[in-house]
């Protein structure tokens, strides 16, 4: 009796199933790898944006801590791109914008409040009339966008 060998293996058409088989599972993980990097670079810009913002007004609040003397924007109602102020014990500040970027100087040149990942706009402080009927003092508003994204305080002078 003669025994007839076998083989056994895999058809063409079973490899070429396969295959593709395999590239539709690797193709649909590198998208789903590139979604979730996406993702986490969009929510650390959002993220950034948000601490360059509340970094910028916590610095235009301080500059109007303790105020002597605010030369810049003129006595109310005005506004202007820049606010100058006497501030005791530090003298004089200036708050202002350059080339997308916040600066702040206290005499010895101007330095950066803001990275140069993201852009500022519409950097505007408005010197508001004292409300004589309701009570309410003087205040500065400052307002600015940073990469579209709206920023505004208000400091009552006292």
């Amino acid at each position: 009796m003669s025994q007839r060998n076998h083989l056994q293996g895999f058809t063409l058409i079973e490899v070429l199933l396969y295959i593709a088989l395999l590239t539709l599972l690797f193709g649909g993980g590198v998208i789903a790898a590139y979604q979730v990097i996406e993702a986490a670079n969009r929510t650390n810009a959002g993220v950034m944006v948000q601490e360059e913002g509340h970094f910028l007004l916590r610095k235009i609040d301080w500059a109007l801590t303790g105020v002597t003397t605010i030369v810049s924007p003129a006595p109310p109602p005005a506004s202007g791109p820049s606010l100058t102020v006497d501030k005791a014990g530090v003298g004089v500040i200036t708050i202002n914008l350059a080339s997308g970027r916040a600066q702040l100087n206290r005499g010895v040149g101007f330095l950066p409040l803001t990275n140069d990942r993201v852009t500022i706009a519409d950097l505007q402080f408005e010197h508001t009339d004292p409300d004589g009927a309701g009570g309410k003092p003087a205040a500065i508003r400052a307002s600015f966008t940073i990469n579209g994204n709206p920023f505004e305080i208000t400091k009552y002078l006292r």
